[in-house]
Parts: structure tokens; sequence; C-alpha cells
């Protein structure tokens, strides 16, 4: 099933909220933050019914370290009163000092690994991969991994979406609220 993500920005001094679209362009869930106006002072996100029944909250991490970025940041998805997943953003340096750190994405839920990778055949993607090995990190370059195909991409958009996305959505019991916190982290992390 292809998803889609819609960014809205309400104001500049409101963070932007998010939709998750079907295939027909129906509403599936909306993300938002209202607590506070800039990231770092809010701590949650709320995944919600387009009739604004909670379903989920994407936990953000404290900032530490006085706003300084750090290698790794874990994210608990937080689905009917408990941690249904836990996607982390790792930002990985590039070889020789140069360049911007690579930023990539795994995620933990209902028992499986996943990764998601820029897509190094399709510029603006995120290969998204399931079966992700351990030991991941002793690696140089993901290239060095055997990964398996991909199963799905989360792909940057140039119209009026954020985002597209395309992963069966059978996957796992809420692969629309996982595709759409991935989108969300994604777009915060840029």
């Amino acid at each position: 099933m292809d998803f889609a993500v819609r960014r809205l920005t309400p104001g500049a001094e409101s963070a932007p909220n998010y939709h998750l679209l079907d295939p027909d362009g129906n509403v599936l869930i909306v993300a938002d933050q209202s607590v506070a106006a800039d990231l770092d002072a809010r701590h949650q996100v709320r995944l919600a019914r387009p009739d604004g029944r909670l379903l989920a909250t994407i936990e953000l991490p404290l900032v530490e370290n006085n706003g300084a970025s750090a290698d790794t940041a874990d994210y608990a998805i937080i689905h009917e009163y408990a941690v249904y997943a836990i996607l982390s953003v790792h930002r990985r340096k590039v070889a020789n000092g140069g360049g911007q750190p690579r930023t990539y994405f795994t995620l933990e839920v209902e028992g499986e690994r996943w990764m998601a990778l820029p897509d190094a055949e399709m510029a603006g993607c995120y290969a998204i991969h399931d079966e992700v090995p351990k030991g991941l990190f002793g690696y140089e370059t993901h290239a060095d991994v055997d990964l398996p195909p991909s199963i799905g991409r989360l792909c940057a958009e140039d119209n009026e979406l954020a985002y597209s996305a395309s992963i069966d959505p059978d996957r796992l019991r809420e692969t629309g609220l996982i595709i759409l916190a991935l989108a969300y982290l994604v777009d915060s992390t840029r």
C-alpha cells in the first residue's frame, strides 16, 4: 500500500502538523505537537485519528549537552499504555572527517528490527529493511553489510506532500503509525 504524508504549517510560531493519507487521499492519522513552539521544548508528539481519538504518542528525549546533537537519540512510541516501538536516530560521522554526518534510523517493533537508510538508488529516499543484523555498528559503511532487500521506501516529495511511502500495510499491527512516526523524525532531523 502506498501512504502519503502531508506537512501542515499552521503559523510561524507553531510546529508543523502531519497527516498520514491513504491512496485515496483520506486522512488516517494526525501527528501534532501543541505544547510548545520549538522542538527542544516539547517532549511529546500526539498521534491521533482524524476525530481526535488518541492512538499513540512519541516520547521525545530531553535535550542535554547544551543543545549539541548526540550520535544517537531514542524515541519511544507509546501505544495502548505500553511501549509499542523504539525508533532511534543515528548520526554517523563520515570517514576522513569530511561532510555532514549521515543520518539513519533503526526501529524495534513487534519483535522485529528494521532500519531506514538513505537509499543509494533513489535520491531523497530512505530504504526500509527488516531482519537487520546484530553488530551493525562495527561496520565502516552500511555498504559493507549484507542487508536483505528493502521492504519499502520513504521518499521526500517536492509537491504538496512532504513524503510518500510504499510498504505492505499488513507488515505490522500499526504500520501507518510507524510510517508517520518515521516521517516525522526524518523531517525533524533534516
